[in-house]
């Protein structure tokens, strides 16, 4: 920060600013951006990044994902744009699943990838990525006899990537 804080004199490329403002100062500034731009587009992407923004932070901060996958504790509603996108998943289904907050969270993420990330490479990349994960999950359901939650979430997650990768 402070080479950039000589060389620009406080006055920030935005490039530059990017690089050194936290997650959660990017993500209101896409929202500041998209409000001066008047683009309805940018609003809407702005909540699915408040939804990874909550995952990172359970991540960073080390709470198990996994832990009360049965809880339906969910404070918002899945986007729309995601429930469509997930339109191999039965509405019951992904009604179930998605008013648990971690895995709403984690949906959400798997759907943002697909709407931000532009390059079919990296796609696919990702996509081969998460279906050897998915692989591993589901692979020994029996581990989580206690946590029927556990193994539904997971087939769950596996569904989600099989329809959006």
């Amino acid at each position: 920060m402070w080479r950039y804080h000589k060389k620009y004199d406080g006055c920030f490329p935005v490039w530059a600013f990017l690089e050194i403002i936290s997650f959660g100062t990017f993500i209101d500034f896409y929202r500041f951006s998209g409000s001066h731009l008047l683009n309805k587009e940018i609003a809407a992407k702005y909540y699915l990044l408040r939804m990874i923004k909550e995952l990172r932070n359970a991540a960073a901060h080390s709470n198990c994902l996994i832990h009360n996958m049965g809880i339906k504790d969910s404070r918002y509603r899945a986007d729309y744009g995601m429930l469509r996108a997930l339109n191999r998943i039965s509405r019951a289904r992904k009604d179930n699943q998605l008013k648990n907050e971690r895995m709403r969270q984690i949906t959400t993420l798997l759907y943002a990838h697909t709407v931000f990330v532009n390059s079919a490479g990296v796609r696919e990349a990702t996509g081969k990525n998460l279906r050897s994960l998915t692989t591993r999950l589901v692979r020994h359901p029996e581990y989580f006899r206690s946590g029927n939650n556990i193994v539904e979430g997971f087939a769950f997650f596996k569904a989600a990537v099989d329809n959006l990768f």
